[in-house]
């Protein structure tokens, strides 16, 4: 089940990367809900992996080479990427997706109290109404 319908991004290096991380990716031939499982698997180890390196600058006072959050950093996008292969959906989507949630969340600019009292059947249904390509649902075949 190798997805070769990867969705076409306006960025040519990012649709490059695209490709790159589909021909790593070792679950592309397995089903969807594997293949998210993996996935979002290895996007929870890498934040993981990415609190760990704070842990260590903020409570042991250790000295973080920035490459170590930029290695970290690379793995997320790595595991980011995979999932928007699998998804067949664009870094524009993600984008949009997040801006409109975010604008609904906070029309003012952040609070806390907005940070705090999320509504998400609102944020979803905005979500909703300004999105439509992307209503199908994820049923893992």
């Amino acid at each position: 089940m190798e997805n070769t319908n990867i969705p076409k991004e306006t960025d040519p290096k990012f649709q490059e990367y695209r490709g790159f991380v589909n021909n790593l990716e070792c679950t592309k031939d397995k089903d969807l809900k594997t293949r998210l499982d993996h996935v979002i698997t290895g996007i929870v180890t890498e934040g993981g992996e990415l609190s760990d390196l704070m842990k260590k600058l903020k409570f042991y006072d250790a000295k973080i080479p920035r490459i170590n959050f930029l290695d970290e950093l690379g793995d997320l996008l790595w595991y980011l990427t995979a999932a928007m292969n699998c998804l067949e959906v664009r870094l524009e989507d993600l984008i949009h997706v997040n801006q409109i949630k975010l604008r609904k969340r906070y029309p003012t600019g952040f609070n806390v109290t907005n940070a705090v009292n999320k509504d998400k059947v609102e944020e979803q249904n905005v979500i909703e109404n300004s999105t439509n390509e992307i209503k199908e649902e994820i049923d893992g075949n």
